[in-house]
């Protein structure tokens, strides 16, 4: 039964769950178990600690190589970006005028 950090994507918080199919973790670009049971070990519980955290600071607290830990906050960042949105998407949610009329019109 394999167990992955990051797995509810609305909380921001890292739990540990078994894999789901749409788990980013466990999807095509898997995270090794060694860098699993760093997260889970190392007592940061949130992707936005994470995330702030540098290269160093996480090298130290996960004791994992700095590939292994790039891999884990590219994971961590996937989860928490908002889905890509394209300027004419976001003018039709927010209508703000440009003074363009292909947007504005």
């Amino acid at each position: 039964d394999r167990a992955g950090p990051f797995s509810h994507r609305h909380s921001r918080m890292i739990a540990v769950r078994p894999a789901a199919p749409d788990n980013v973790l466990h999807g095509p670009k898997q995270l090794s178990q060694e860098a699993l049971l760093a997260v889970q070990r190392s007592g940061i519980t949130s992707a936005r600690r994470l995330l702030c955290m540098s290269e160093l600071e996480l090298v130290e607290a996960l004791d994992l190589y700095v590939s292994d830990v790039r891999a884990v906050v590219a994971a961590a960042a996937a989860v928490c970006a908002p889905p890509p949105s394209t300027a004419q998407q976001l003018m039709r949610e927010a209508p703000l005028p440009t003074g363009l009329a292909a947007l504005d019109g």
